[in-house]
């Protein structure tokens, strides 16, 4: 079976390759297939209606089948038809055959019903052309059937088909043209009616297909466009330009769907002035209602030019108003900031006078403000209290104040303060009458200011009435302080004999230390913990080692040559162990040393942690046993 469809696959394949009809000879040459064996498969496959033998002479031709299926034809064709053997007897038609008999007034139900149907379509032009459509020709003729009053004109279709078996045969398709004229005409009345409709609208209407091309506009758009209705039929309604303008009006008009049909655009277009004109535009996608398939679009459109001029100027003027209140606003910020300076410049102004009135008011001295004549302008609480029975008259300086006598100097109150200021006299005493009948004596400073061209002058009377108290008191409390501080001065002067005499005790026992150390046969370093550097050394340690007693900071590096037996030097030794010990605990080390200085020894080193004079010491010991063990 395989074998088989592959044989006829290379047979078919072969004869697509020619245009022309290929003999049985010059197929088998090319399909390599043997004569004999070929014309087998070549009846198969004519019978199967895949392929046609035409014949020239005594030659035949074949060819690929152009027939249509009869099952294909009936799945999709709507119009009615017949189809008809080779014998031209009709075996088939489709139920839209019934419309045929209501238009040719023939009772259906009638036995001889489609002879009577067939003898009007039969005629003898269409006979001829049904057996050419067997031989596979397609032909097409205009039949005219009926009475003169009611005529109906058809559209015949020949086709060649094949039979499922094979078989060849002709299939007659009848259109009624007399439906199409009646919807024709009645599509141009409607036309009509509408493009009569379409002129009397002051809008601008054009409809334009898919590819953006007038079909029809009505008067209104061409008087605005300047150009007359026939030219504008197959222009495009799109202007290309500006540039961005025609891509946002594609990239709007791609998003028209048939469940969101409708758009609004403005486009720019020159108008018959040559200027530019804004145009607004509803446009509608007009879809087939059955189908959903896209017919064209409507465009309903206005002049907007003015009304875009309108809203420039609007956006002119708003954007210069705009500017203008962000100057003002600008300008008006500054005047507030100059104002809330302004504000609280004075406000600090009226605070410190405040303060310094209530500074004034408050003080236990009189004060006076006084003018160039001694006139006093302002006086404080504490005056105002003592002159009482003044207040409500002006006073001078001059008129309250007594000069002071006792002091044996001049009379200074005949002077103006002016005078007594440029004379260089600041204080003066005396004593003021006071509302108890009483003299205070008091001090007064005198200062001047000029304040707006005018002297003013600051007067400042101090009561000195307890003045002499408080020197008393004073007094007094010098001479206890002066006791108290002799006590204290004795009691110092014990304290530091005290000291001296423990200083000399403490030096004895570091010279018995020494003297001890330095008799001893261990030699010994003495390491200050606080300052990190070593504090003394004895005679036995200045022997051995080399060390001068004047040079201690050169025991950290003879230290760090003198290596210990594993291979450590003893700088590192010590401070291992230093870490593992606490105050007042010693520690003992065994072990070998050697430096370029010394010869190899054994030694003990010890180490002791003490605390003298407030220090953290660390005495370190180091005794040689080699002579005791080569003794043993």
């Amino acid at each position: 079976m395989e074998r088989l469809e592959e044989i006829t696959a290379v047979i078919l394949n072969t004869i697509a390759n020619e245009k022309t009809g290929l003999s049985i000879v010059e197929l088998a040459e090319l399909t390599g297939i043997h004569r004999n064996v070929l014309a087998k498969y070549i009846k198969v496959l004519e019978a199967q209606g895949k392929i046609e033998i035409s014949r020239v002479g005594a030659k035949k031709f074949i060819q690929l089948s152009h027939r249509v299926s009869v099952s294909f034809l009936k799945v999709f064709t709507t119009l009615p038809f017949f189809i008809f053997d080779r014998h031209l007897t009709a075996i088939d038609k489709n139920k839209e055959i019934l419309e045929l008999y209501e238009l040719e007034h023939i009772n259906s139900d009638m036995s001889d019903s489609q002879d009577r149907l067939l003898s009007i379509f039969l005629s003898d032009e269409v006979v001829p052309l049904l057996q050419d459509g067997i031989r596979g020709q397609r032909s097409h003729i205009d039949l005219e059937t009926g009475t003169s009053k009611n005529p109906h004109s058809y559209f015949l279709t020949i086709i060649p088909v094949v039979f499922d078996n094979g078989r060849p045969g002709s299939a007659l398709i009848i259109e009624d043209k007399s439906k199409e004229e009646e919807k024709r005409k009645k599509c141009d009345l409607i036309k009509n009616a509408y493009q009569e409709l379409l002129e009397n609208q002051v809008q601008f209407i054009v409809r334009f297909n898919r590819d953006y091309k007038i079909i029809t506009t009505n008067t209104c758009f061409s008087e605005h466009t300047g150009i007359d209705e026939k030219l504008l039929t197959g222009s495009q309604f799109i202007p290309p330009y500006p540039e961005e303008n025609f891509s946002n009006v594609i990239n709007r008009m791609s998003s028209i769907s048939k469940s969101d049909p409708v758009v609004t655009l403005d486009l720019r277009r020159i108008n018959k002035n040559g200027d530019f004109s804004w145009e607004r535009w509803k446009i509608k996608g007009i879809f087939d209602k059955k189908s959903g398939k896209f017919l064209e679009y409507l465009a309903i459109g206005i002049d907007i030019t003015e009304l875009k001029r309108t809203e420039q100027e609007f956006l002119h003027l708003k954007n210069n108003l705009e500017t203008i209140i962000h100057t003002r606003t600008i300008e008006l910020r500054e005047v507030n900031n100059e104002l809330n300076k302004e504000i609280f410049r004075r406000e600090g102004i009226e605070r410190e006078l405040a303060l310094t009135k209530f500074a004034i008011d408050s003080a236990h001295d009189l004060i006076f403000l006084l003018n160039s004549d001694g006139d006093i302008q302002y006086m404080n609480v504490r005056a105002r209290e003592n002159l009482n029975n003044l207040s409500g008259k002006t006073l001078n300086i001059r008129d309250i104040l007594i000069n002071d006598s006792r002091l044996g100097s001049k009379n200074l109150l005949t002077l103006t303060p002016n005078e007594m200021i440029d004379s260089g006299i600041l204080t003066i005493k005396g004593s003021i009458h006071s509302t108890q009948g009483k003299d205070i004596p008091v001090e007064i400073t005198m200062s001047r200011i000029i304040e707006q061209g005018e002297a003013v002058f600051c007067c400042i009377a101090r009561d000195i009435t307890d003045r002499t108290k408080i020197e008393r008191d004073l007094y007094n409390y010098r001479k206890h302080l002066e006791q108290i501080i002799d006590e204290r001065t004795s009691r110092l002067q014990k304290e530091i004999d005290e000291k001296k005499l423990l200083e000399t005790e403490c030096s004895q026992i570091k010279n018995n230390l020494i003297l001890f150390t330095d008799n001893s046969l261990e030699s010994v370093f003495i390491y200050d913990c606080d300052n990190e550097q070593y504090f003394d050394v004895n005679q036995t340690a200045e022997t051995t080692f080399n060390i001068d007693r004047k040079n201690l900071e050169m025991i950290p590096e003879l230290f760090s040559k003198v290596v210990c037996k594993n291979g450590k030097n003893l700088n590192h030794v010590i401070n291992e162990k230093r870490t593992e010990f606490k105050l007042n605990s010693m520690i003992s080390l065994r072990t070998i040393i050697q430096s370029e200085q010394l010869l190899e020894k054994e030694v003990i080193i010890t180490l002791k942690s003490l605390e003298l004079d407030y220090k953290k010491l660390l005495r370190i010991g180091v005794i040689d046993i080699s002579e005791t063990l080569s003794i043993s």
